[in-house]
């Protein structure tokens, strides 16, 4: 029996042998998902994204799984595929970096609205929060949203005052959506003092400064803006409009109507989306030198047609139809609205469920008017959509106006 053993020995380890050979092959397979890194790591992005799916038909659940997948199919230019995976990636716990990646993808497409969104959503879980704001608010700008795109601007601005960032997209707010072509051009100077931009991007900066008659260094002691320090809107130094409304014991169009005669007009460069300058990546500054604005002198504003329009807006509103009354109050153009015209188009638009419209006009209707009503609409707001940060920023903004007291009850505890 001893020598029958021997003879059976290397049979015996060559089973052995081949018994672990083939345990460790079944152990160290790599798993769809990893094939997929593999092809993916080897520039086959057609065969990783058909990988990845197979791992999801499978019930693969990992966020990395749907990351990667949107990775891939950036390669391949399957933008609407990138979009679909980074949202899948974020309903299962992709957290804070898919989020980052798909407000990013939005971004550079052009999509401001749900760029808007997903950096509003940010506000709650990013600690990088500077750049969310300057994000933020030039998303809102591109979107159509130039005053809630101010307040996020702002904010960016007064968080880090040597950013650079914050003031070129000021500069471009107050130039090229709002009217305020001086004020923007001293973002647009400080922005210059503050960074070293590109070549291409310096000229076209300075070439609009030249085109607005301004210096392309900030200097002068007259000026709003001063750079590396905290911006803080310039108040009225007079009464505000409630205040002499009341003193003089007229309406409230009235006192507008002779507020303002001279206008900046002109229109929006049609090719200015795509070039908003997102923070984590830099970017570059738009040249719009092709649409300078002019000043035209409002001699005959139609005064008596614009309060028929707030009598029928007013109108259509008491009776429930906040469709017209929003139509009616569109008609009216956006430096002529008081404040009581932007509190009724927020009303408007929540109404018809527009959160995002509804806080565009109630933060107008605070530049036009601070009050209570305003404040706690939009405290109310932030609360439902769980944006702390953001109540946080305003009650912060506005600590030191007393109507903040009516509400300060709305503002976020520590």
């Amino acid at each position: 029996m001893i020598a029958s053993a021997d003879k059976r020995a290397p049979y015996i380890a060559k089973a052995r042998a081949l018994i672990l050979t083939l345990l460790f092959l079944s152990g160290c397979a790599l798993s769809t998902s990893d094939r997929a890194d593999e092809a993916y790591k080897r520039g086959e992005y057609d065969r990783a994204i058909e990988l990845y799916n197979e791992a999801i038909s499978d019930g693969s659940r990992d966020p990395e799984v749907f990351y990667r997948a949107a990775q891939a199919s950036l390669k391949v230019g399957d933008l609407a595929g990138a979009e679909r995976y980074y949202s899948r990636a974020i309903r299962y716990g992709g957290g804070v970096p898919v989020m980052r990646a798909l407000a990013q993808l939005y971004i550079q497409t052009s999509n401001y609205t749900r760029a808007a969104q997903v950096l509003y959503e940010l506000l709650n879980y990013d600690p990088e929060q500077q750049p969310i704001y300057n994000n933020l608010g030039t998303s809102l700008m591109y979107a159509g949203s130039p005053f809630a795109a101010e307040s996020y601007l702002l904010v960016a601005q007064q968080m880090d005052p040597r950013d650079p960032v914050p003031y070129v997209n000021l500069g471009l707010l107050y130039d090229r959506h709002m009217n305020q072509v001086d004020l923007g051009a001293e973002f647009y100077q400080c922005y210059l003092s503050l960074s070293s931009p590109k070549a291409e991007q310096r000229q076209q900066i300075l070439m609009r400064l030249k085109e607005l008659g301004q210096p392309s260094s900030a200097q002068g002691t007259e000026r709003l803006v001063v750079c590396g320090e905290v911006y803080a809107p310039k108040r009225r130094a007079g009464p505000s409009p409630g205040e002499l409304r009341k003193a003089l014991g007229i309406e409230e169009d009235e006192v507008a109507a002779n507020e303002k005669e001279i206008e900046l007009g002109g229109q929006a460069d049609p090719e200015s989306k795509g070039e908003v300058i997102v923070q984590s990546s830099g970017g570059t500054a738009p040249d719009r030198s092709k649409d300078k604005p002019t000043v035209v002198i409002s001699n005959e504003a139609p005064r008596d047609k614009e309060q028929e329009t707030r009598d029928r807006a007013r109108e259509s509103y008491a009776k429930g139809d906040y469709a017209a009354a929003a139509r009616a109050l569109e008609t009216i153009p956006t430096d002529r609205m008081s404040a009581e015209d932007a509190r009724l188009m927020a009303r408007t638009q929540k109404a018809l469920d527009q959160p995002l419209d509804a806080e565009t006009w109630w933060r107008l209707s605070l530049q036009r008017e601070p009050d209570a009503v305003a404040l706690g609409e939009l405290l109310k707001l932030m609360r439902a959509q769980k944006r702390t940060a953001d109540a946080a920023a305003l009650c912060q903004m506005y600590k030191a106006h007393p109507e903040l007291k009516a509400v300060v009850h709305y503002c976020p505890t520590k």
